[in-house]
């Protein structure tokens, strides 16, 4: 008998609105999943509830240890026994293409990451005024923070900052290029800001938020009443129009055309007089840039793990490929044979869907007609689904998924500075192998053509709490009315540190054990 599960979440609270509910029902192997047609009163309803709840609990914080909550989720779901956990892996390969090892690896591996520890810094969102001239560590999170501004913006944002305003009720719209990350964001976000949140859910993959719910009403029922996860058809106009009325801030993460829509639905309601702060995050790229003291296969296979992330799909990713510092010494062709090596071993651990090798087909066809001219090099591995391309000439082509690695040689890392020109407005990642004597000015060259994140190698596609995101930064883009700082992260308190680290734990992976890296 096919088992029943709910693409939504509402409060038990709001239990007498499903009696009301219709129902489209999709057949999915063992499973049955209902998506409830909400009409305009139901989403208000749902969203003046939840946004009352959210008063009412968080008016004494004193009773309320949210880190303990995040805490216990988070223990919940890197836990392979778990029955949700079980679920979801049963799901989400079939509803994304995905396999499953992907997921563990990825999804699960950045929700390890948020631990009571790293929520602390979020206790005070007041940073200090020298963040806006030079980078300062964030402790907690291990994360090193810095803000770009004018000097206008420095003066507006100094004056925001003195009045900020928790928002009561927040939209958060999701994605389905990176199954279940996005919507346990958006759930840690709202315990950590001590808002109501409502959640869209992909229509690719709607189940697991709903899930994640429903973990946090068994560790904490009353704050699972702050909370809703819905689905709906993207851009209907009966549904978010009403329920950005009733949010103070509304973030979209999807393609940059789904951000521009939701965008032109808040800056109408704004001229209408409508307080709601929108915050879009569309389509970006990014790259790795390898220096000539990190050509080793250790880095290289750190590599091979950034590019296998989603396949290729996240904002994140290193889809302009990897650029290795060579001055005519042939290291950038070295590491691409390297990323080959390891990438054979990688690929048998962390396996490819058939999916995706159908998708690299279509690409790899155009490198092996550049190989033919002489202008690419391609090595294939046709047992393990994946290719490494050397190309001598350096090009910003943002095609490098479904395990398809783009090496290209660099003079020096800053070459990649200069190339960037008009990709400016849709850069977000660098991932880094570079010497510590480097690290902030090449941060600060990367934050001022629009990069936002620059991350160790091999944590490309784990992002962590206390990370900015795409130039704005987490909670603190829903209290402030205008972006008035460009917000720039390193992911590491000690980037040759952080490598050695992460290559210690290569070994878990060559034992198959997913959870434990990084």
């Amino acid at each position: 008998m096919a088992r029943k599960l709910k693409a939504y979440y509402i409060p038990d609270g709001l239990r007498d609105l499903e009696s009301d509910f219709e129902y489209t029902e999709i057949t999915l192997d063992r499973y049955i999943i209902l998506f409830p047609r909400l009409d305009p009163e139901q989403i208000i309803k749902i969203a003046k509830y939840v946004k009352d709840k959210a008063i009412e609990i968080y008016r004494d914080t004193d009773n309320i240890d949210v880190s303990e909550i995040v805490q216990k989720l988070r223990d919940k779901w890197i836990n392979e026994n778990y029955e949700r956990f079980r679920l979801a892996l049963d799901l989400l390969p079939q509803l994304t293409g995905l396999s499953k090892e992907v997921i563990i690896l990825y999804q699960f591996g950045t929700i390890k990451k948020l631990t009571k520890e790293t929520v602390k810094f979020f206790k005070n969102l007041n940073p200090p005024r020298e963040v806006l001239s030079k980078f300062i560590l964030l402790d907690d999170a291990e994360v090193w923070l810095r803000g770009f501004s004018s000097i206008f913006n420095k003066i507006k944002f100094s004056k925001a900052i003195k009045q900020l305003k928790k928002p009561k009720l927040v939209t958060f719209i999701t994605p389905s290029n990176v199954p279940g990350l996005i919507e346990a964001l958006g759930v840690f976000l709202a315990l950590v800001g001590q808002t109501s949140m409502i959640i869209k859910t992909p229509s690719k993959q709607p189940v697991f938020g709903p899930l994640f719910a429903e973990s946090l009403k068994e560790i904490n029922r009353e704050l699972a009443e702050t909370i809703a996860v819905l689905p709906w058809r993207g851009g209907d106009e009966t549904i978010e129009i009403p329920l950005f009325r009733e949010s103070d801030a509304v973030s979209i993460v999807g393609s940059t055309e789904s951000a521009r829509a939701v965008k032109e639905k808040v800056d109408s309601l704004r001229r209408k007089g409508f307080k709601v702060k929108g915050s879009y995050h569309g389509g970006k790229f990014g790259l790795n840039v390898i220096s000539r003291e990190f050509v080793r296969g250790e880095v290289a296979a750190l590599s091979v793990i950034d590019g296998i992330g989603y396949e290729g799909y996240m904002c994140s990713s290193p889809a302009f490929g990897f650029f290795v510092e060579d001055s005519g010494d042939g290291s950038a062709r070295k590491f691409a044979e390297m990323m080959f090596e390891e990438a054979q071993w990688i690929s048998e651990i962390v396996p490819q869907s058939d999916l995706f090798k159908r998708y690299r087909k279509r690409t790899l066809s155009h490198y092996l007609a550049l190989e033919n001219t002489g202008k690419a090099e391609v090595l294939i591995s046709e047992k393990n689904n994946f290719a490494v391309v050397y190309l001598n000439e350096s090009k910003l082509i943002p095609d490098g998924q479904n395990r398809l690695f783009k090496v290209y040689p660099i003079k020096n890392i800053y070459d990649v500075i200069k190339m960037m020109g008009t990709w400016r407005d849709y850069l977000q990642t660098v991932g880094v192998a570079i010497p510590n004597k480097e690290m902030f000015n090449f941060a600060e060259e990367a934050a001022k053509i629009g990069f936002s994140n620059i991350r160790v190698v091999g944590t490309v596609t784990l992002p962590r709490l206390g990370e900015s995101w795409d130039g704005y930064y987490p909670l603190l883009e829903f209290m402030i009315d205008g972006d008035y700082v460009h917000w720039v992260t390193i992911n590491a308190k000690d980037i040759e540190e952080e490598i050695k680290h992460l290559s210690s734990k290569l070994d878990y992976l060559r034992k198959g054990d997913l959870l434990s890296f990084g």
